[in-house]
């Protein structure tokens, strides 16, 4: 069902990183160039790359089409607000099954779950405000996780900040 919000863009060009692993899901990330650019409105805005990594505890939204309880595909898009994790506490809890999480790697979520992405959502942003200013910065994108909300499995999400020269050379923006 479409709404007046709504608009479909093409893509130019679509650019992998080059030192992306399929089995690791390390440099999870690609990029996408627009055939043209968006119509800016009050849902369509400019997201600034981030500063700096997202610190311990800072809140941040993650939003997609991604499946929900049940299996069921949401009919609107989705979003959920969750705390970034210390990588330490994430490394151990993916050790435990035999999951490695890299330092190019971003966790996010509750230690009990509950509040998680899911399977659809890859690919998704994980943005945060800058408290002092209004802009929102792009620190991650939905990458991995172990199911969807369980306890002491938390979201994994490919860095902006770790990828950012990558970013910044395919694109030519600066920060």
């Amino acid at each position: 069902m479409k709404d007046d919000t709504e608009q479909q863009l093409q893509a130019k060009s679509i650019t992998f990183h080059p030192s992306y692993k399929a089995t690791t899901f390390e440099n999870d990330l690609a990029l996408i160039e627009l055939l043209e650019g968006p119509m800016l409105n009050d849902y369509v805005m400019p997201i600034c790359l981030p500063e700096g990594p997202p610190q311990e505890g800072t809140m941040v939204l993650v939003s997609g089409w991604g499946k929900q309880i049940q299996n069921r595909i949401p009919e609107s898009l989705m979003e959920i607000e969750v705390p970034i994790v210390n990588h330490e506490a994430c490394q151990k809890a993916y050790a435990k099954i035999n999951l490695k999480v890299t330092s190019d790697m971003i966790c996010a979520g509750e230690r009990d779950g509950g509040k998680d992405a899911c399977g659809g959502d890859s690919g998704g942003p994980m943005v945060t405000r800058s408290e002092e200013q209004s802009p929102w910065y792009l620190v991650g994108t939905v990458s991995w996780g172990d199911g969807c909300g369980k306890k002491d499995r938390y979201g994994v999400y490919s860095s902006i900040h770790e990828n950012q020269a990558w970013i910044q050379k395919v694109t030519g923006v600066q920060n």
